[in-house]
Order: C-alpha cells, then structure tokens, then sequence
C-alpha cells in the first residue's frame, strides 16, 4: 500500500509481513529509495492493507486483514508516519483482502473485505467516522473469494463491490443500493 503517511509530499509504503505479526511502514526518501522499516504490531497472519482517513483527523489510517485470526487491525495515524496500537475487529474467516470506500454515502470510510475459506461471503464494516467500525454485514458470493474492489460501476455515483472468486474462476458484482 502506497501513501504519504509522514505529509512530506513523498510517497511511503505500508507492507504487511504475513510470518511475523506485524506491518512495516517505510517512510519514502524522494529518491526511489526508503528509509529503513518499522514495524507495528497487528494480529496473526496480516496479509493486506487499505489506507484512508477513518476517524476525519487528516492524517493516514491503515486497516490490515489478519489471515489466521479471522480479524482486521486498525491503526490509527498519528502523523509524522507513525500510528497507534491496533484495535481488532473481527470479519469473518481466512480473510485475504480489502478496501476502503463510502459504500452507503454518509461521507464516512467503511471497509469491505473477503473471507477466502469456509463461508463464500465477503464482510463490510460500515465506519462511524471516528476510527471504529459498526459489526460485518455479510453478502455470499463466489466460492472462495480472494480479492475485492470498487467503484462506480453503473454511472450513479454509488461504489458497487466486484469480487474475484478462485473456487469457481467466476467474478460477483454487488451492486450498491444505498439512497
């Protein structure tokens, strides 16, 4: 995940360490080189990353899927590209990927995310706007579900969510409905 987590102008990386329980954050120098990594800790297995503004500060939020423990980790920004301890939601399970959108049009960034084994379902997490999540509504799709994204899809200015489903080589469209 690419972003500018210290407000320098430059872009940094947040990458997730899947065997080591935690994600690094290297801030960029400007110069395609980056400065040397630090780690924050998330759950088990944190396999991806979506990047945005969760509680309305200005500043960077990272969310992280948690691969072996069914869970996603928010880590607020502080800026100057650090960020606070992880708070876990759970999301459903073995989830391998994820996005942050405005999926019902309050203004606020809500979080979907696919859970790859066991359910066929993808989570969304709607965001109250001040860094915490209400509870995972689930949507069945394809057999294991791998990877998600978004966007306007029908011209309407709502994000619809398209899924990409390895089980059954089949792509699901969920098409967004709020007002």
């Amino acid at each position: 995940m690419t972003g500018d987590f210290n407000n320098d102008t430059i872009l940094d990386l947040a990458v997730a360490n899947y065997g080591s329980s935690n994600i690094g954050i290297l801030l960029g120098n400007g110069d395609g080189t980056f400065q040397s990594q630090k780690p924050y800790v998330t759950s088990i297995g944190p396999m991806h990353i979506a990047a945005d503004n969760f509680n309305n500060d200005n500043k960077w939020d990272l969310a992280v899927v948690n691969f072996n423990d069914d869970s996603i980790s928010i880590l607020l920004g502080n800026g100057g590209g650090t960020f606070q301890d992880h708070i876990t939601y759970p999301c459903g399970p073995y989830p391998s990927s994820i996005i942050s959108a405005d999926l019902n049009n309050d203004s606020k960034f809500d979080l979907a995310v696919t859970n790859s084994f066991g359910d066929n379902t993808i989570g969304v997490l709607l965001g109250n706007g001040d860094g915490t999540f209400q509870n995972r509504i689930i949507y069945i799709v394809g057999a294991y579900p791998l990877s998600i994204t978004g966007g306007a899809f029908r011209n309407n200015f709502k994000w619809d969510l398209v899924v990409t489903n390895g089980g059954d080589n089949s792509v699901t469209m969920l098409s967004n409905s709020c007002s």
